[in-house]
């Protein structure tokens, strides 16, 4: 048959190929010869061979039968045929097997539809035969071959099911007394499905009769059937019979009978498979393999592994909450049978207590032994955690070798259940049934959660059709709506949820409705009869060795099955597990320890308020153990205790695990809130009375370094998740319905007065009263042990406190709306325990802290309510301040230890807070925050009270000046500084005057110096503030009364007010501190400045009286006090800038209140005792006051210009002050110059002034002694070092020079000393560098200067006056004049030009101009010949300027020019003077002489130029023939060429000048210059001056030779030659 298929094929491809692939169509026709040649061979033929006895042809044929049905060329008819030749073939060798197995696949695949009915059976058969061939490859192919034939049945009975309507069925079944009609492929199914279990069950089968199948073979076929064809089971009756009566029965026999690993095995797996999908159709038969499990369970002889296959059944079942509430419900709730879960969960607890030893179980949990200790965590935990004995040492916590149940070895790898392919049992660990009690009580937790919780949580979601304003007052179904709550502030209203938002949850049980709500009352059930089963398990563990995974899986389900017990109201088992989880949370044997009440408690300081920045809102929810942050706390612990035991991490979980469930179930708890609470407190109690973490130090010696940090660090994070779950807890109480909170609240206040301790009870009897509390308070819990001593009592009282401020804080809005809502009973016990002293000072500062919060946050958070609630808000909330304060001692320091500083503090802080927060919203109680403001400060010694209240008048006069502590000072301050800012128009006149009485006493305290400079601005602004409510500030004889009215109503009272505001700040400017002097007495100015024109003249005249004058006098008296020792300059430099203020004001005053002062009825008397006062500052030794003093002298006077001067009087008064003081002071140096300076400055100034307002009035006297003042003042005033007066005169030097000119334009009988004195300046640059030694001063070079800029000008003016004076002042002027000119290279301070030297020139030219001019008019003539004889000087200062002493880099050709300008007016002015006057014979041959000299070109020793012109005259002719030797070398000659040229220029012109007349070039006469009495010694100088350079020629000549004559002496000698040739001979006279 193949043969022909091929041979149609290779056809098709001939004929398709015959023209387009040559190529292929001759291969296809090759093929096709090659084929019909082979011989003929049937499929008969072939299952023939196989079933002959010759081996060599059975292996041909069975690979050509597996050909065949691979190639699908076997025809169908052929099939029994082949099979049975299969079957005969089973025995032979290998290969054949092998082919047979390869081809029944194939043969599944593909004749599918032929095999059935006894088919199916011989393929079972030859399956079935194979697998029993030794050979492992053989066998396992066989296995999965027979696996897939019955697995292909089954998908044919799927297959059939699918067309069941085109297959009738073919036979019926008897099942239950009827007959079932089945189809071909599910007959088949059905029939080796029976036969399968029969030959399992050692039977014999009916149809399989030759098959032979394992039992654990045959059951995984079973299994692999139930998991891949389940709905075949479930829809068709025939097989779910089989499994009931064939199926189970099997199963059960398994269980029963002791079979192999691997048999056992599979058999539970395969009842687990039942059970999870047809435990309705065989729960008859499952009651008795649930028997069968616990009953191998209990048995502990048995196998391990068959007690850990039957746990790990059942830990399938608690894990499928379907399959658990379905088993339940069947068995338990069913009275005829047995009780499956519960008699499995009474199991549990014997099984868990079956071998202690083995799981460690002791007093409490521990860590069990580790293989490798340092290489575990959990060991090292428990090294942290047993270090010192911190959680083990006595209490046996913390042992290193116990054994116990562990992930590590506790568990398999592979459970029991799946592993399938291990012949014998693998080796099960002895704590891994431990391990499975403990997974399957977890599960069963889990499987109550989830069926119980989504309904509870889906029950009370709110709505989401609810607006949020319907959100926030609560309203939902079990509450009736609640009323409008009041506005909040927009910041603060998002923050505080409804006190009523949250309804006690619903009873799932009452939900009858509910799809779930017959898995809810299974759930009650099995809660309510299994949970002391539960509980016994689960405490037997919790006591047992366990790592940290699994006690977290053991308290994590404990903690669910509390809270589904707590839900469905079970109030039994729920409190019953309460209590279990709280003793595990805190063990017994903690509080019973001696080591716990003997240890100190930690002193941590409770922060408040004012731990924090100012301002509100701030949480109130404190930490856990203390208010202040445990963890940082923990972190500043640097040792270990080792005698104090505390919690352990384990510990920490339960109480995790009972305070979430009292987050969970709080509105439901009821009376089960002792327990949450009693737990709580313990831990509390121990958590504080020792160290909670220990020193990675500490734990180095046995361990590691990174094991120690982070056990460490796990036990650190276990601590702050149970801190924090605390937290949640009270703050969840904000959701709590009205009823529930109550029930709180009374417990926690019960447990305050309970453990609370008056003043009368000691510690012991305190503790006696614990022992049996009354039926009105909560039960206090017990403590063991402790009768002898209270350590612990602070602790609980200390933590009630906490918890209490915590849940004020988390219903604050409660709080604030209804005062009957716990107000007052939390504002009464707490103020009890502040003002208890027995009490720890935490406790009592925790205590203070909450109330402080509480009174701040209420006003805070209810500032835009009606005026009617704010009124009685705001009196709760300072009333319950100042009880806070008045609980405190305030008597003095020595009383008030730093306990009750902290309580005040906090006290201050939250008024602060308050005011600051509601801003204009504070309507009432002010007497109530002066007071507690006030109580910063001692009370009298003579006047102690309880407490200090404001007096009728607004006084606080009990209080002294000395704060209690400045921290105090500053808090209460902060207060009245937002009082000042935003509150004076809420104030009534009492109020301010009461405000200002405490600013006052905050100004006077010398703590902090901040708060009294404060305390000045507010005054200031207070004034500010009074001044704009009235018009006029008037005062009246008497103080007004108190009316009623409010104080910018009464005008008089405020009048009064601004008064003592004014006299106040006065009385602070004699206050020692410099800093608060200055700036009282800056506020008292300023003040009265801003309000002087409100002033009426009463007021006026009283301020100025007994407030500014008093003022400058205490202030003056202060430097009279001072001794005069070594010290009086440091003490007077503390007080010069107060004076200097003073002094300012005192001008300013003046200044502008002039002509109200000099109206005054006393206004000399005035006058003279400030000019008094200012005679004090003045002999202070103070260049900086007598500065001020002078300024303001010199201000005032000035003030009455020009509308009303001061009277001549008053004036002469303040110049005798002026005469008698020049500013004195210490040494100063060129660092402190300034002060002098400007001391001296304002003294000229003043005189300036003065001389100004006296005018022609001052006598000689006073002027001699204003020139020589002003002369000491420029003379001995230090320069700064910075500064530079050799170009720019210095402010005093220009005042000097100013002040000059103002007396010489006054009267001239001073001119002449006037002028003596800037003789004097122009002399000062020289006379000051020859005094100061080289050191740094000033150089008055500029100042010089502008002197000799004055002279000119007044020279001119006052000429007469000078020339008729007694005094020779022009010659004293011309004499200081010539110095400067003659050290015009030898003087190096020239400064800028015009320099020094040019200066003086140009001054003395220009008096001579004046002079000249004088003496051409009628004035009368100078007569003095000193006079001439300088101004003959001058010109020869001017012409012999000496450069060879001057710098290296002077500019000798300008100066030259610049000279040459000077010395020809000069000489003409000087040759007018000579030739004009007959007494000048010696002035004449001086000049003569000068003019020789300067005209000398070459100096040399052997001229006789140098010699005096009378003795050179003398010598006559002999002079002319002597001729000196010669000489070769070059003479020096002069810098100044043309100035020797003038000169002997000059000197010809003067020789020639009788009778001489010049004709001008065009024709014009001109009258020439007639020196009569200069001729005649002008001629013979001038032949003694000719013959020099030529008797040098002629002495000097022969011995050069041919050398050239040097270019100076040749030029010169040409030059005489040339003006000698001018001569005429006839023209000179007869004389010559």
């Amino acid at each position: 048959m193949t043969a022909q298929i091929l041979s149609v094929d290779l056809a098709t491809i001939i004929s398709e190929t015959k023209k387009k692939a040559p190529d292929i169509r001759a291969a296809a026709e090759q093929s096709l010869q090659d084929l019909k040649a082979l011989p003929s061979t049937s499929e008969a033929q072939l299952a023939a061979a196989c079933k002959g006895r010759q081996p060599k042809a059975i292996g041909p044929a069975v690979s050509g039968l597996q050909r065949l049905i691979v190639g699908a060329g076997l025809p169908p008819e052929r099939l029994k045929e082949v099979l049975q030749a299969f079957q005969d073939c089973t025995s032979s060798g290998l290969d054949v097997q092998l082919k047979i197995l390869q081809a029944l696949p194939s043969l599944l695949q593909g004749y599918a539809e032929g095999l059935e009915d006894k088919l199916q059976f011989i393929i079972v058969h030859i399956c079935t035969a194979l697998q029993q061939v030794k050979n492992s490859a053989v066998s396992s192919t066989a296995s999965a071959t027979l696996q897939q034939t019955i697995s292909s049945l089954y998908e044919k009975v799927e297959a059939e099911d699918e067309a069941a309507d085109d297959i009738a069925p073919i036979e019926g079944i008897a099942i239950g007394g009827e007959s079932i009609p089945v189809r071909s492929a599910a007959y088949d199914a059905y029939r080796i499905l029976q036969d399968m279990c029969l030959i399992i069950e050692g039977q014999q089968p009916q149809f399989l009769t030759k098959a032979s199948i394992a039992p654990a073979f045959g059951l995984e076929l079973i299994e692999a059937l139930l998991l891949n064809h389940a709905g075949v089971f479930s829809d068709h009756l025939e097989q779910s019979d089989l499994l009931l009566n064939r199926v189970m029965p099997l199963v059960n026999s398994c269980l029963a009978e002791r079979y192999s690993f691997t048999v056992t095995v599979r058999a539970m797996r395969l009842l687990c498979i039942l059970m999870r999908e047809h435990l309705g159709v065989i729960h008859t038969e499952c009651e008795v393999s649930f028997g069968l499990l616990n009953h191998i369970i209990e048995t502990e002889n048995l196998q391990q592994w068959r007690r850990a296959l039957c746990m790990e059944v059942f830990r399938l079942l608690y894990s499928n909450s379907d399959l658990f509430i379905e088993i339940y419900s069947r068995y338990d709730l069913d009275a005829n049978k047995r009780n499956v879960i519960q008699d499995n969960q009474a199991l549990f607890v014997r099984l868990a207590s079956e071998r202690p030893a083995l799981i460690g179980l002791g007093q409490s949990s521990t860590v069990p032994a580790s293989k490798d200790p340092d290489s575990s965590k959990d060991q090292a935990v428990l090294g942290a955690e047993a270090a010192a004995g911190m959680i083990g040492g006595d209490f046996g916590v913390g042992e290193r070798n116990v054994p116990g149940i562990s992930m590590e070895w506790s568990f398999m790898k592979v459970p029991c259940m799946d592993q399938l392919d291990k012949p014998d049992a693998p080796t099960v660990p002895e704590t891994y049934l431990y391990s499975l009690v403990l997974t399957c009580v977890n599960q069963l937790s889990d499987l109550l959660a989830r069926v119980v919780l989504p309904v509870v949580m889906h029950s009370n979601r709110p709505r989401r059709t609810r607006s949020p304003s319907q959100r926030e007052n609560g309203e939902n179904n079990s509450e009736p709506q609640q009323p409008p709550q009041v506005t909040q502030h927009p910041k603060r209203q998002s923050s505080i949820r409804s006190n009523r938002s949250r309804s006690i949850p619903t009873n799932p049980l009452d939900m009858e409705g509910h799809p779930a709500h017959g898995a809810i009352k299974v759930v009650a059930s099995v809660i309510d009869h299994c949970w002391p089963a539960i509980l016994a398990t689960a405490s037997t563990f919790f006591n047992a060795a366990l790592d940290t995974d699994f006690y977290r899986g053991l308290v994590r389900g404990f903690q669910k099955f509390t809270q589904v017990a707590g839900i469905l109201r079970l109030s039994t088992p729920r409190d019953a597990l309460l209590t279990s989880i709280a003793k595990f949370a805190v063990p017994s044997s903690l509080l019973s320890n001696e080591s716990v009440v003997s240890s100190p408690t930690l002193g941590v300081t409770a922060t408040g308020v004012n731990s924090r920045s100012r301002g509100f809102p701030f949480p109130m929810a404190e930490a856990f153990t203390s208010p202040e942050s445990a963890t940082s706390a923990r972190s500043r612990r640097s040792s270990l205790d080792a005698t104090l035991p505390t919690l352990t991490q384990r510990n920490l979980m339960c109480l995790r695990a009972l305070v979430h469930l009292a987050i969970a179930l709080g509105p439901i708890l009821a009376e089960a809130w002792s327990i949450v609470l009693d737990s709580i407190q313990k831990a509390h109690v121990v958590l504080s009375a020792s160290q909670t973490v220990a020193t990675a130090q500490d734990y180095k010696v046995a361990h590691s370094q990174a094991d120690a940090s982070g056990a460490l660090l796990t036990l650190g994070s276990e601590i702050s998740a149970v801190e924090s779950a605390i937290t949640r807890l009270f703050q969840s109480t904000a959701d709590y319905p009205a009823d529930a909170f109550r029930s709180l609240l009374t417990a926690l206040c019960s447990l305050v007065q309970a453990d609370g301790r008056t003043e009368t009870q000691t510690p012991i009897k305190s503790l006696q009263n614990l022992a049996a509390p009354t039926k009105s308070s909560r039960r206090v819990p017990s403590v063991s042990g402790l009768s002898s001593n209270a350590i612990i009592q602070p602790e609980y009282s200390h933590f009630a406190v906490l918890k209490i401020g915590e849940t004020a804080a988390a219903n604050l809005r409660r709080l604030s709306e209804c005062r009957e809502d716990g107000w007052d009973m939390i504002i009464a016990t707490l103020t009890q325990v502040t003002s208890s002293r027995d009490l720890e000072d935490r406790t009592r500062k925790a205590s203070a802290d909450i109330v402080t919060r509480l009174a701040a946050e209420i006003c805070i958070t209810n500032a835009n309510s009606s005026e009617e609630t704010r009124q009685d808000i705001q009196q709760r909330a300072f009333d319950a301040l100042q009880r806070q304060i008045r609980a405190l001692p305030q008597s003095s320091k020595d009383v008030f230890d730093t306990s009750d500083a902290d309580i005040q503090q906090m006290v201050l802080d939250a008024l602060h807070s308050t005011l600051d927060h509601c801003g204009d919203s504070i309507i009432t109680g002010w007497n109530l925050i002066f007071e507690i403001a006030g109580s910063a400060f001692i009370i009298k010694s003579d006047r102690i009270k309880s407490s200090v209240a404001v007096s009728e008048e607004g006084s606080m006069s009990d209080l002294s000046s000395r704060p209690l502590s400045a921290k105090l000072a500053r808090s209460s301050f902060a207060s009245l500084q937002l009082v000042c800012s935003d509150f004076m128009s809420s104030l009534s006149y009492h109020n301010v005057l009461t405000l200002v009485d405490l600013l006052t006493r905050f100004g006077q305290q010398t703590l902090d110096m901040n708060i009294s400079l404060t305390v000045v601005t507010h005054f200031w602004n207070i004034s500010d503030y009074l001044r704009k409510q009235i018009p006029k500030i008037q005062l009246e004889a008497d103080k007004p009364t108190q009316n009623g009215d409010t104080l910018h109503k009464d005008q008089q009272a405020m009048s009064h007010v601004w008064m003592t505001l004014q006299q106040r700040l006065a009385k602070m400017s004699t206050d020692e501190r410099a800093d608060m002097r200055n700036s009282a007495i800056y506020t008292v100015y300023r003040t009265f400045h801003g309000s002087r024109e409100q002033l009426s003249d009463q007021a006026l005249s009283t301020h100025l009286h007994t407030v500014l004058f008093e003022m400058m006098k205490i202030d003056s008296r202060r430097y009279a006090n001072i001794n005069n020792d070594e010290n009086r300059q440091n003490a007077i430099k503390g007080y010069i800038k107060t004076s200097q203020i003073v002094l300012k004001g005192y001008e300013r005053v003046f200044e502008e209140c002039l002509s109200t002062i000099q109206d005054l009825a006393d206004f000399e008397d005035v006058w003279q005792s400030q000019l008094e006062v200012l005679a004090v500052y003045l002999s202070t030794d103070s260049f900086a006051i007598s500065r001020d003093v002078y300024a303001a002298l010199k201000q005032i006077l000035a003030a009455g210009l020009p509308r009303r001067k001061m009277s001549d009087t008053a004036v002469a008064k303040v110049a005798s002050i002026w005469a008698r003081s020049i500013p004195r002071g210490p040494e100063v140096d060129q660092e402190d110059s300034a002060d002098q300076e400007k001391s001296f400055v304002a003294y000229i100034r003043c005189i300036q002034e003065i001389h100004r307002q006296l005018g022609g009035g001052m006598q000689s006297s006073q002027v001699d002694l204003i020139l020589e003042r002003l002369y000491d003042c420029v003379s001995t005033c230090a320069i700064s070092r910075y500064n530079n007066d050799i170009d720019q005169v210095t402010e005093l030097q220009n005042e000097v020079l100013k002040t000059y000119k103002i007396l010489l334009s006054g009267s001239a009988d001073h001119v002449s000393n006037i002028l003596d004195q800037l003789s004097r300046i122009i002399r000062l640059p020289y006379d000051a560098l020859a005094s100061s030694s080289g050191s740094k001063g000033p150089t008055f070079v500029a100042l010089a200067k502008r002197a000799m800029n004055l002279l000119p000008e007044a020279v001119a003016e006052h000429l007469s006056t000078i020339v008729r004076s007694d005094k020779d002042a022009l010659s004293v002027l011309m004499q200081a004049l010539i110095e400067s000119v003659r050290r015009q290279y030898t003087w190096q301070r020239q400064g800028k030009a015009p320099f020094l030297w040019q200066a003086a020139t140009w001054s003395s030219l220009s008096m001579l101009r004046s002079v000249m001019t004088a003496a051409n008019s009628q004035e009368p003539k100078i007569q003095s010949n000193q006079f001439y004889r300088c101004v003959i000087d001058l010109v020869g200062a001017v012409q012999a300027a000496d450069c060879e002493d001057g710098p290296p880099d002077i500019a000798v050709v300008p100066d030259e020019t610049f000279d040459l300008d000077a010395v020809t007016e000069l000489r003409s002015l000087v040759t007018r003077i000579l030739d004009s006057m007959n007494n000048l014979d010696d002035e004449r041959m001086r000049y003569i002489q000068i003019l020789n000299e300067a005209s000398t070109l070459h100096a040399s020793p052997f001229d006789s130029s140098s010699e005096s012109l009378s003795a050179l005259l003398g010598k006559g002719p002999k002079l002319l023939s002597d001729v000196r030797p010669g000489r070769t070398y070059d003479p020096n000659f002069s810098p100044r060429v043309r100035m020797c040229y003038s000169c002997f220029d000059e000197l010809f012109d003067l020789a020639t000048s009788a009778n001489l007349i010049a004709a001008h070039p065009d024709g014009k006469q001109v009258v020439g210059r007639q020196q009569a009495l200069l001729a005649p010694i002008a001629h013979q100088t001038l032949l003694i001056r000719s013959s020099i350079p030529l008797k040098r020629y002629v002495a000097d000549q022969p011995l050069r030779g041919r050398m050239p004559t040097p270019m100076s002496q040749r030029l010169e000698l040409l030059h005489i030659l040339q003006r000698i040739r001018e001569l005429d001979p006839g023209r000179f006279g007869a004389t010559d």
